[in-house]
């Protein structure tokens, strides 16, 4: 039995890398690791120059031109952050394509591969993890994942040499854990590759499980849904082995859980996640809507008592379609007491006021630093700290609540637009089964 109550409290491959070449966290109690998203890469020569901090409502779908995205990633070089920070992989959460991908034949494919040389060359040795996007479809916007032959799987094994469609150095996981070597993907089977959903570890004990969110979108077109409650039973499964085995988990996505799904999913989605113990699940990370977003995820009891807290963290686009200032996270995880938690969250904001500026890539801020100053907590406990009953619902305490609102356009000098606190962030309070 369980009870979900959708509450709004704010608002809301390594491309080839030598055969040789292996990941290993250099500490198997800590993991680093960069998110990107929404890159919207669009490599046609006539492509027009974006603007990297536009005005409010400047772009309704803005696509990134390759001069542009060049010099985003040229900027990491710049700053030797590869070097400085380390990364122990890159995960990349989909809307590689452009939104105009479908214009010309092939662009699709070119704009995939293209956008994961330039990362490559940018981060090179790192393997990289790529979830799909709703703009990856070799079809459309909102397609499939595989049609005809085609799909990211099949262009990034067979265009972009990745020794496997997922992860980019090709590592499969072994069976002891003990001898693996990480990051890796277990063995995909058929339906992974059809529907493009997949599981893996990023380290001992940590599990990534990827999913095609796309399938359950409430923008989706038919028959796109085919093979949305294959996933959600594997899902399930996978979750339940996780438990058994004493693992946390990290859940990634392009569209996130909320909104923008259709209800039946959400709702089959928060059965599945209501059987799941506390502790379980570490975060959640998602794009799609370009924003520096975050949501709050409450795992309850039959009384509404807050049993676990973990956030649902949103990366902004690197394309800034979405009036957003372009920009990436870095996350920071360790294990604390046998179990993998959240430690930190970097914000990273590139800024430029006109095209005649220098572009400016900065640490836009630091989450617990943010949010919980002066204190040594996770990111699930600082965010928990700053829940508090107002007497009428939950609600986030300041300034906290104000830091959120101001933090939504990334940093973009030209576009200061905040939302409120009954509009950006949601609560998922789920009821856990007995």
């Amino acid at each position: 039995m369980y009870r979900i109550f959708l509450q709004s409290i704010l608002s809301c491959i390594l491309l080839y890398t030598s055969p040789s070449v292996v990941s290993a966290a250099s500490d198997v109690d800590h993991v680093n690791f960069f998110v990107f998203t929404d890159m919207h890469l669009d490599i046609l020569p006539n492509a027009k120059p974006v603007i990297l901090n536009p005005p409010a409502n400047t772009y309704k779908s803005g696509d990134i031109d390759n001069k542009s995205f060049t010099k985003l990633l040229d900027k990491i070089t710049e700053s030797n952050l590869a070097n400085t920070h380390k990364p122990d992989f890159i995960i990349t959460l989909g809307d590689i394509n452009a939104h105009n991908s479908s214009l010309s034949k092939g662009t699709r494919q070119k704009n995939l591969y293209s956008a994961f040389l330039k990362l490559n060359q940018t981060f090179p040795m790192t393997p990289t993890i790529n979830v799909f996007g709703n703009n990856d479809s070799p079809e459309k916007d909102y397609g499939v994942f595989s049609s005809k032959g085609k799909s990211p799987y099949i262009t990034l094994m067979s265009q972009a040499g990745w020794k496997d469609g997922f992860l980019s150095n090709g590592s499969l996981c072994s069976d002891n854990q003990n001898t693996a070597q990480y990051p890796c993907i277990n063995v995909p089977t058929e339906d992974n590759k059809t529907y493009g959903y997949f599981s893996g570890y990023l380290q001992k004990g940590l599990k990534l499980i990827a999913l095609n969110s796309v399938l359950f979108s409430s923008s989706q077109y038919t028959p796109s849904h085919v093979g949305a409650d294959i996933e959600l039973k594997w899902l399930d499964s996978e979750l339940q082995k996780s438990m058994a085995n004493n693992e946390n988990v990290i859940l990634a996505m392009h569209i996130p859980v909320g909104k923008g799904w259709l209800d039946e999913y959400n709702n089959q989605f928060s059965k599945i996640i209501s059987r799941v113990k506390p502790g379980v699940i570490a975060a959640m990370l998602a794009g799609h809507n370009h924003m520096n977003e975050l949501r709050i995820v409450r795992l309850v009891d039959a009384k509404r008592k807050t049993l676990d807290v973990f956030p649902l963290i949103m990366t902004p686009g690197l394309a800034p379609a979405n009036n957003n200032a372009p920009g990436f996270k870095e996350f920071i995880m360790n294990k604390v007491n046998n179990k993998w938690v959240v430690q930190n969250i970097i914000s990273y904001s590139y800024q430029q006021k006109t095209a005649t500026d220098p572009i400016n890539l900065i640490e836009y801020y630091k989450f617990n630093e943010a949010y919980c100053p002066g204190e040594q907590l996770s990111v699930s406990d600082c965010m928990k700290r700053n829940l508090f009953n107002n007497g009428k619902s939950l609600s986030i305490k300041p300034p906290a609540s104000t830091l959120m609102g101001e933090h939504y356009t990334n940093g973009n000098l030209n576009n200061n637009q905040k939302v409120s606190a009954k509009s950006w962030i949601r609560t998922y309070e789920i009821q856990l089964s007995n």
